[in-house]
C-alpha cells in the first residue's frame, strides 16, 4: 500500500543548525525519533542543481543543470535555470513512478525546474510585466484552477515575498498553508514543498546569528503544524536541504581580476560601462561560490594559470576537472572557478562606481553577470540595492569538505530501508519512491 510523503526543501539548514534543538525542538524530535542523515549535494551546491538531481537521479553533467544562471553562448545573455521544466534532460522520479503505479500523483509547490512540464500538481511563481512596465504578481498552476482555489482560500501570494528587499517569511508561511491544503484535499502520493526563508537569512546574517536563530524557531512552528495533517493520512514527513552554508569574510570580483589582467574589455555607453563580448578574451558568470569562465579564444590555460593564484580562488576546474566533478556539459563555462570556504564570487566589472550601470542598484538579475545577493539588501537612505559586498555573511555552492558543511534529511518514520550516513542527491529521489513504497 503507497505511504503518502510530504517533502519540505529548507535549504541552509545543516548538521550544524541541527545542535540548535532548543530553537527547533519539533525538527529535534523529528530528528532524534525517526530516521536522520547528512544529503550530500551535487556539484555545484544550488538548488537548481540539487533539484535537479533529484528528480532526474543524474549529475549535471547529464541534466545540464550547471548552476541558477545558464549563459547562452550564441546569444550571449543570461538566463536562469529555476522555472523551465524543459530545459533538464532526463525522465523525472514521477514518469519512474508511474510505470510501476500508473495512478502516481507527485505535487510540488515552488520547486525548481517543473515550469511547463508534466508534474501532476504544480504551482510556481510566474509574475510579468504590462507594457507600461508594471510588475504584475500571478502564480502559474497546474491544474489551471489550483492557483485559483489557494489563493480564495488563503489569499494571494505576493511574487515580491521570494525576491529583492522584500523578501520576507510570509513567502514560507504561504507556501507551507499551501502545501498543508494540497496534501489533505488533493491527497498526492508525494507532496514537495520549497520554503525559502533560511537560506535568504543565513546569506545575510549568517550561520549562527540571533536572526537565524530567530528564523529557527519560525521554521519550526510552520514544521509543527504539518505533524497531526501527515500523521492522520498515515503519512511519513520528510524534511530536506540542498546543502549546507559557509560564513564568508570576502568576496572575489572575478570579472575585475580578468578587466585587469586584459582579458575583459569594456565599452563606454552614455558614461556607463558594459562588458563588451566581441573583444573580450574572458569573462565570468558568477553563482555563489563558484564562477563559469567562458574564454573566446585559445587561452584557457593562461586563464587558469591566473586564476588559480587569485587568494580566495580555491580551485579551476579544466575540461578533466570538470568530468572529474560530473559536471562537464555543454552550459558551463571552459573552465569553473570554486572559492575558498569562507569568499564568494561578486559579478562587477567596473572599478569606478560613477560608471557602475544603473542595473547596480535595481532588483534585476538578467542583466547581471550571474547571482547578486546584495538583491536582498535595500540602502535604508536611497531606497535601493546596496552595493557593498561585506554585507553578505554567508554562500554556498563549492563542494562540501565534510559533513557540517551538507544538507540534511530528516523522516518522521523508522524504516527497514534505512539510509546511509551520507544520502546524495543523486539517490534521493530513488529512495522517496521506496519510502513512498513505489
Amino acid at each position: 500500500m503507497p505511504v503518502p510523503l510530504l517533502v519540505l526543501d529548507i535549504p541552509g539548514l545543516s548538521p550544524q543548525l541541527l545542535k540548535r534543538g532548543d530553537r527547533m525542538p519539533t525538527i529535534k524530535s523529528l530528528a532524534d525519533n525517526g530516521m536522520s542523515c547528512a544529503l550530500r549535494p551535487p556539484f555545484p551546491a544550488l538548488s537548481a542543481t540539487a533539484h535537479a538531481s533529484i528528480f532526474t537521479g543524474t549529475h549535471a553533467m547529464e541534466h545540464g543543470i550547471v548552476g541558477n544562471a545558464l549563459f547562452d553562448r550564441t546569444r550571449y545573455e543570461l538566463g536562469y535555470a529555476e522555472p523551465f521544466a524543459n530545459l533538464t534532460t532526463g525522465a523525472r522520479l514521477w514518469q519512474t513512478a508511474k510505470k510501476r503505479k500508473p495512478d502516481f500523483t507527485v505535487a510540488a509547490l515552488f520547486w525548481n525546474g517543473l515550469l511547463y512540464g508534466d508534474c501532476d500538481l504544480y504551482l510556481s511563481p510566474a509574475p510579468f510585466k504590462t507594457e507600461r512596465g508594471d510588475f504584475v504578481s500571478d502564480c502559474f498552476s497546474r491544474p489551471r484552477d489550483l492557483y485559483t482555489k489557494l489563493a480564495k482560500a488563503l489569499g494571494p501570494f505576493d511574487c515580491k515575498w521570494l525576491w529583492g528587499p522584500t523578501l520576507t517569511f510570509q513567502a514560507s508561511q504561504w507556501i507551507a498553508r499551501a502545501a498543508r491544503q494540497v496534501f489533505e484535499e488533493n491527497q498526492p502520493n508525494l507532496t514537495l514543498a520549497y520554503l525559502p526563508q533560511l537560506d535568504a537569512s543565513i546569506q545575510k546574517y549568517g550561520v549562527n546569528s540571533p536572526q537565524v536563530l530567530i528564523d529557527l524557531g519560525k521554521i519550526d512552528t510552520l514544521v509543527k503544524e504539518f505533524m497531526d495533517i501527515v500523521a492522520k493520512k498515515s503519512g511519513v514527513l520528510i524534511l530536506m536541504s540542498d546543502y549546507g552554508m559557509t560564513d564568508v569574510k570576502g568576496e572575489i570580483a572575478i570579472n575585475r581580476i580578468l578587466r585587469s589582467t586584459y582579458f575583459l574589455e569594456v565599452r563606454e555607453i552614455a558614461g556607463k560601462e558594459y562588458i563588451d563580448f566581441g573583444y573580450s578574451k574572458a569573462f565570468a558568470v558568477v553563482d555563489h561560490q563558484i564562477a563559469h569562465v567562458f574564454v573566446n579564444s585559445n587561452l584557457t590555460k593562461p586563464i587558469k594559470d591566473l586564476l588559480v593564484e587569485v587568494p580566495g580562488i580555491e580551485s579551476v576546474l579544466d575540461e578533466q576537472g570538470k568530468k572529474d566533478f560530473k559536471v562537464a556539459h555543454g552550459r558551463c563555462g571552459d573552465l569553473i572557478a570554486i572559492a575558498a570556504k569562507d569568499k564568494w564570487f561578486h559579478y562587477p566589472w567596473w572599478v569606478d562606481d560613477a560608471k557602475a550601470p544603473g542595473f547596480a542598484r535595481r532588483v534585476d538579475p538578467a542583466r547581471k553577470m550571474g547571482y547578486d545577493p546584495l538583491e536582498m539588501i535595500q540602502d535604508p537612505r536611497t531606497k535601493q540595492i546596496e552595493t557593498n559586498p561585506a554585507l553578505i555573511k554567508a554562500s554556498h555552492g563549492r563542494p562540501p569538505r565534510d559533513v557540517s558543511e551538507m544538507g540534511v534529511f530528516l523522516c518522521s518514520r523508522r524504516s527497514a530501508d534505512k539510509p546511509p550516513d551520507v544520502l546524495s542527491a543523486v539517490e534521493l529521489g530513488a529512495y522517496l519512491l521506496k519510502l513512498a513504497g513505489i
